[in-house]
């Protein structure tokens, strides 16, 4: 069963399955179909992958119950190896979706938060709010971001970041 796929800008395909013996298995193939790479997990289920614009690191995005609660991972991956470059955890919360910004930057939505990770260097942008983040997109070079007030849904915010998750400009829209 397909989870969920991403393809990279230079024609790169990462697929996540389930697979038997395994929550969830990786499988990243180059432009010309060859498998590059696979990494497999026992206990987490994936909800989302991107592959960074060259196809040559993936950030991989977990989620599995913990004592009633959602924990989410975030693995940044490089081919040569199984281990994770960079790992980050969440406590009660799921990432929706990953998306590429630039070559070495992924941005991640979750409920209340949106975050730039450089896949490079593992350092990472929070944009923690009381809004509930709605849609995050890549419009040319800058990332869309609209969020939404929990408490008076007639307040949304925009946010546009540039490629490195740095704020643009932010407006809002009432009614």
């Amino acid at each position: 069963t397909i989870l969920t796929a991403n393809i990279s800008k230079s024609g790169g395909v990462a697929v996540a399955t389930k697979t038997e013996g395994y929550e969830s298995k990786v499988t990243v193939y180059n432009k010309h179909n060859k498998k590059q790479y696979e990494w497999f997990s026992t206990d987490e289920t994936v909800t989302s992958l991107c592959l960074n614009a060259r196809g040559k690191r993936l950030a991989v995005a977990t989620v599995k119950v913990v004592n009633g609660a959602f924990l989410s991972k975030i693995y940044i991956l490089k081919f040569n190896s199984a281990d994770p470059v960079k790992t980050y955890e969440y406590e009660g919360e799921l990432v929706y979706g990953l998306g590429n910004s630039s070559d070495n930057f992924v941005y991640a939505v979750m409920d209340k938060n949106f975050q730039f990770i450089n896949m490079i260097n593992g350092k990472k942008q929070e944009q923690i709010t009381d809004y509930s983040v709605n849609i995050a997109k890549k419009l040319g070079n800058r990332i869309v971001a609209v969020k939404t007030l929990e408490a008076n849904k007639s307040e949304t915010d925009i946010y546009l970041y540039n490629l490195k998750g740095d704020l643009v400009t932010n407006f809002k829209i009432e009614g």
